[in-house]
């Protein structure tokens, strides 16, 4: 996979959590048509079932209870782009929701724009 150059994070194929999660979901809204001419259901509570209960906005979704790339990947994930230009999104390590690393083309440094880089101050590391 790491051999072919434009290989992006976002062709990855889905986990097996993510598939399992899917199933459950999809197998709850099987079993919910299938009684829907039932004048009363007896149904079991959809958190059980890879959906979660929100405040806001009532029955969310569970689509992985894992991270979903393995560690090594995300180490290999460096931006192409030229100082400051990580302020858009095109920038591969923002898009992931990554700090910019020494690795990346801008370098990481105090003029990276990607705001989950946080550059730390060389002088509060030499007081402590």
């Amino acid at each position: 996979m790491f051999c072919q150059r434009r290989q992006k994070n976002e062709g990855l194929p889905p986990t097996t959590n993510s598939l399992y999660h899917h199933i459950e979901r999809a197998n709850y809204q099987t079993m919910v048509w299938k009684r829907c001419l039932q004048p009363i259901q007896d149904l079991p509570s959809p958190a059980n079932n890879s959906w979660e209960e929100s405040e806001n906005a009532g029955l969310k979704p569970v689509l992985m209870s894992q991270d979903a790339p393995p560690k090594g990947l995300v180490e290999l994930t460096v931006c192409k782009c030229q100082k400051s230009a990580c302020k858009s999104n095109r920038c591969v390590c923002r898009m992931s929701e990554m700090p910019c690393t020494e690795a990346c083309g801008c370098m990481g440094d105090e003029c990276c724009q990607n705001p989950h880089t946080k550059v730390e101050d060389e002088d509060s590391d030499e007081e402590g």
